[in-house]
């Protein structure tokens, strides 16, 4: 059987350390949650992060405009990072404008669902490069989520355990009145899970499916694009992971990004049924509310594009594209879509 000639070696991604966990948590009081509930989740968790992480005297207002100690803060680095603070000029981004990648990505349940009291669901979290080190503080800030409720009507959960994805005990579990931390878990590199063949990857001769779970974002020359080209795909990921390296991690990517680009180009679509989703978000520092969008579904390209399988594989831990922290941007290699986006309670 013919062995593919892979266009990225997984030492370009320099050991960018990776921790992907689980969360199981427990309903007390209703909770509903929407499709591609990362939002909802998200600004929970970023007021729960300043109330946890917060550096500075409590006798002082310090984050009322900006933060007094952004230097040594893990709300500031994770939920504000600063691209000039983190890598100086070097930091990659083409516009002072440009937003910087967090070091952090949720998966939310994915579909709509209304959990009863004493029902159990999941949320996911991955966290890259530096932003392993502060898994403790997301830990205290799942548990002061639990206690704010999510919502207006402030539904209470409860953390029940936190498992590393690797691992087959929980490295966490939670109680009143606090926790436990049982283990120190697994930390894993992305230049090591780059190289890991996943088990619906195929045959080297077939076609390469890849499902998008979660609403993928991209543009491409300043317009939003709706049914990416494969060439269109892999920039979005090599940018997104650059910059994360750059950000976060020993530094940036180590390609040929003009000789990848230019073999993407010659790899076509082979068949897709993608679909374009909308959703009402609501913004607290905006104080309003607005519609995003993303495309899901799947699309497969010519067996060519197994060329570059590290890249994509680096992108299911990474995510792709915009509002990555919402759990936007999340797809799997070869899974049918049943198996995708699963539809069973908790998923």
């Amino acid at each position: 059987m013919e062995v593919t000639r892979y266009l990225v070696n997984p030492s370009a991604f320099l050991g960018l350390p990776v921790v992907r966990v689980t969360f199981d948590l427990e309903a007390i009081d209703p909770v509903f949650l929407p499709d591609f509930a990362g939002s909802t989740f998200r600004g929970l968790l970023g007021h729960s992060l300043k109330e946890v992480a917060c550096s500075g005297p409590r006798s002082v207002p310090v984050c009322e405009n900006s933060c007094a100690f952004p230097e040594r803060c893990g709300y500031a680095y994770l939920f504000e990072t600063s691209a000039a603070a983190e890598s100086g000029a070097d930091c990659g981004l083409d516009r002072p404008s440009e937003e910087a990648p967090r070091p952090f990505v949720l998966l939310p349940p994915l579909l709509t669902r209304k959990f009863r009291t004493g029902e159990r669901f999941r949320l996911g979290l991955t966290l890259l490069g530096r932003g392993c080190n502060y898994l403790s503080y997301f830990v205290l800030c799942f548990e002061a989520m639990a206690r704010r409720g999510l919502g207006q009507g402030g539904a209470r959960f409860r953390v029940i355990s936190a498992r590393a994805a690797e691992d087959d005990d929980p490295f966490y579990r939670g109680g009143e009145p606090r926790g436990a931390l049982l283990h120190e878990p697994r930390c894993l590199d992305l230049e090591t899970l780059a190289a890991l063949e996943g088990p619906d990857e195929g045959r080297d001769k077939d076609p390469l499916g890849i499902t998008f779970r979660t609403p993928i974002r991209l543009t491409y020359r300043g317009n939003q694009v709706y049914d990416p080209p494969f060439h269109v795909l892999i920039r979005a990921l090599v940018r997104r992971l650059d910059l994360v390296m750059r950000l976060h991690g020993p530094g940036k990517l180590a390609i040929d990004f003009v000789d990848l680009i230019r073999q993407a180009q010659t790899v076509k679509k082979a068949d897709g049924n993608l679909e374009w989703v909308e959703m009402d978000r609501y913004s607290n520092r905006q104080h309003s509310r607005h519609r995003i969008g993303g495309f899901i579904g799947r699309v497969a390209y010519d067996a060519t594009a197994r060329r570059f399988l590290p890249l994509l594989r680096a992108g299911t831990y990474a995510h792709v594209g915009k509002s990555t922290t919402f759990g936007f941007g999340a797809y799997v290699i070869g899974a049918p879509w049943e198996e995708a986006v699963p539809r069973t309670p908790g998923s």
